[in-house]
């Protein structure tokens, strides 16, 4: 979350001086994140949606900085159920958005009708190789077997210890990772990417 409110606050700061109106969507329980960016007196409103709730996760955990790495999926699936309350915000709207910029793990919000940027906290190169392997699925033979990534330019070659244990974990035809895989194929499918490039 703190990579993508800097990016707000950034982008609010240049738009300051246009009508544009940034809208931050945000659950009750995360809404104190937002304290620092609200009373920086730029032109931000909030949405406030209640956190949808999911059967394997904890009671009470509303941020993925609260869940062991192995909960991420069921986090994922969860969001996706804000799908319909955004969809109508965002129909109901006497101005609607113009465009969405939304975290990679939120694919979905590629459906909501209007052009959806990815946000990558990550490097470029990160986001690239986590792009292609949901892309392509590669398969693992054995923990040093050597991936390779020639649809992208300079890429170092990884084996499968380094390879994120998110994609690891992935079981072709189970329903939460099903929602997620397509979620992550969206990402690739949305109108474009927004994401570090500067070691900075």
């Amino acid at each position: 979350m703190i990579p993508l409110l800097d990016f707000t606050r950034r982008l609010a700061l240049r738009s300051s001086s246009s009508s544009i109106t940034i809208t931050v969507l945000v659950t009750p329980k995360n809404l104190s994140f937002l304290s620092p960016l609200l009373s920086s007196r730029v032109n931000i409103e909030t949405l406030i949606l209640p956190f949808p709730s999911h059967p394997s996760l904890p009671s009470g955990v509303k941020n993925i900085k609260d869940l062991d790495p192995s909960a991420y999926p069921y986090m994922i699936q969860a969001l996706g159920d804000l799908h319909a309350l955004l969809l109508s915000w965002i129909t109901s709207h006497p101005s609607p958005p113009v465009a969405i910029v939304s975290d990679f793990f939120l694919g979905w919000t590629k459906k909501l009708g209007i052009p959806r940027f990815v946000f990558s906290p990550s490097a470029a190169i990160g986001y690239c190789i986590f792009n292609t392997l949901w892309t392509e699925i590669p398969t693992k033979k054995n923990d040093e077997e050597i991936l390779e990534f020639p649809k992208i330019p300079n890429c170092p070659k990884y084996s499968w210890s380094q390879i994120s244990s998110t994609y690891q974990s992935y079981v072709n035809g189970d329903p939460t990772w099903d929602f997620i895989k397509a979620s992550f194929r969206d990402n690739a499918a949305s109108y474009g990417v927004v994401v570090n490039s500067f070691s900075a």
